[in-house]
């Protein structure tokens, strides 16, 4: 399985044009990719032009395999609304990739790099919008 955390800051003068570009690629890779099991894109509390995706795909080759849809292609097509380059954090396997490293050793390391202490970041939903989608949740979280 493959998390990834994308942030985004968008030119207010085009946040129209942004909405419907990325409401059209998290929507349709929930609804048409077997792979994606996820796509949330958030927007920040304390900055209206900051967004949040929270995408998890199956595997690499689903990610792959998103990056070659029409829809994927209508948001890299409005790539100019961003202002500054994307932030993208991959999740995944991290402990494995470090050769079965110990929480300890990552701990020292996370800190070491000045990635903590950890900052809590207050979203809201924008897509999927459909409350429908987050009461499933809810259902699922009293479930467990």
């Amino acid at each position: 399985m493959l998390a990834i955390w994308v942030k985004v800051k968008i030119k207010p003068p085009m946040r129209e044009q942004f909405l419907k570009a990325i409401e059209a690629d998290a929507l349709a890779s929930e609804r048409d990719e077997p792979g994606c099991l996820r796509f949330n894109v958030l927007q920040d509390e304390r900055d209206e032009n900051v967004y949040y995706f929270y995408e998890v795909y199956a595997d690499q080759a689903a990610l792959e395999a998103h990056r070659k849809t029409r829809h994927y292609a209508t948001w890299r097509d409005v790539a100019d609304v961003l202002e500054g380059p994307r932030a993208a954090a991959y999740t995944a396997d991290a402990i494995r990739r470090l050769g079965g490293t110990r929480w300890q050793w990552l701990r020292r390391l996370v800190f070491f790099f000045g990635l903590a202490p950890t900052e809590t970041i207050r979203c809201r939903p924008v897509f999927p919008a459909a409350s429908a989608y987050w009461d499933k949740l809810t259902v699922m979280d009293a479930v467990e």
